[in-house]
């Protein structure tokens, strides 16, 4: 834990004399929280730095969650658009996130288009990893490739953020229907991006029941389904997702 005097050393080393005027300044106005969130961790510093020019800057769900991004070195930048109110994430030239008070929105040209987050819920996503898609911009192989989300086994909750399953060793079907269980547990949005109603999404080989070829083999992706409907969830097309 550090103590007042180190935290404003940090500010000190990571701010010029402007920004360290604006920083004391913002320590006056939103007191004992947020100075509480800077004691804690003084990376955050770092983090409010990024978010100097954009009124994100004083709100410590956004400030704890820039300083994870930046210590797992994603190669994020911040662009704060005012005719918005919000905060544009870029990795590179690519835009690939929206930043609001009350809510995150991670960018996706795919099945269903942008994934909307609230702060106060996990989003829980499943779907088809898209290696055949050469643009590399849709499926989960997507979100994998930006970083911006959380993929470890349980509890794996993470409001406001995206929960993908990313097993690179001892996947099995029943470590991910124990994943996506938990995720019903917590009463996690679950938002699917991949189209449920393509062939392709629900059968291994494209082909579906009835037309010849069809070999009766479901992709993980439609066992997943299988197992929501089971539990009594039902599709969504307004999330689309899944919902009780």
């Amino acid at each position: 834990m550090n103590t007042l005097a180190e935290v404003f050393t940090d500010a000190e080393d990571n701010l010029d004399a402007d920004l360290f005027e604006i920083f004391q300044a913002d320590l006056a106005a939103v007191g004992d929280e947020f100075f509480g969130e800077l004691v804690g961790a003084p990376g955050l510093v770092r983090a409010w730095k990024k978010l100097k020019d954009s009124p994100l800057r004083t709100n410590t769900y956004w400030l704890g969650r820039v300083n994870r991004w930046e210590e797992a070195n994603l190669g994020l930048s911040y662009v704060y658009d005012l005719a918005y109110n919000t905060v544009l994430v870029n990795k590179g030239t690519q835009l690939v996130a929206e930043l609001y008070d009350n809510l995150f929105i991670h960018k996706y040209d795919g099945f269903g288009l942008d994934v909307r987050c609230p702060l106060d819920r996990t989003t829980t996503i499943i779907g088809l990893l898209g290696i055949d898609d050469p643009s590399g911009l849709t499926g989960t192989r997507y979100f994998f490739d930006i970083g911006i989300y959380k993929g470890n086994l349980p509890p794996n909750n993470n409001p406001g953020g995206i929960n993908i399953l990313n097993i690179e060793t001892g996947w099995t079907l029943t470590v991910n229907m124990q994943w996506l269980q938990n995720a019903m547990d917590r009463a996690d949005i679950i938002r699917i991006i991949s189209d449920p109603d393509h062939p392709r999404t629900i059968w291994e080989n494209g082909i579906p029941p009835g037309q010849p070829g069809h070999n009766g083999l479901k992709t993980v992706t439609g066992k997943e389904i299988d197992y929501l409907i089971n539990g009594g969830y039902s599709y969504d097309p307004s999330i689309p997702g899944y919902r009780n």
